[in-house]
């Protein structure tokens, strides 16, 4: 379990996790069969540029949201905790959740 964070901090994560791009290298991490991607490979998968790529893994690695270590000459990418609970959160939210479907229904709405 991830360690506990301030409001503040808490707020930050998911001010990082709410730009599309650093959402979808969140769900390519969580994707990957080996559990941890390259930067090539995820800028691939992105269509982006290697430091644009690289940008966005240094935020989410700098907020404790990603780890990264060295295989060869190539970083590699995995989840941490904390990133776990945001793909679980953002999968459950585009699968339409659906206690929150049924919580919305009770209501009238």
């Amino acid at each position: 379990m991830p360690d506990a964070r301030s409001e503040d901090e808490v707020v930050s994560i998911f001010k990082l996790a709410s730009d599309p791009t650093r959402l979808r290298v969140l769900l390519l991490l969580d994707e990957s069969p080996a559990g941890a991607v390259c930067v090539t490979d995820l800028c691939a998968a992105l269509g982006q540029t290697q430091p644009a790529v690289s940008h966005h893994l240094a935020l989410l690695r700098v907020s404790g949201v990603v780890a990264c270590h060295r295989a060869g000459k190539m970083n590699m990418y995995s989840l941490l905790d904390t990133g776990r609970l945001i793909v679980s959160a953002a999968r459950a939210m585009m699968a339409g959740d659906p206690a929150a479907k049924a919580r919305a229904k009770t209501r009238g709405r």
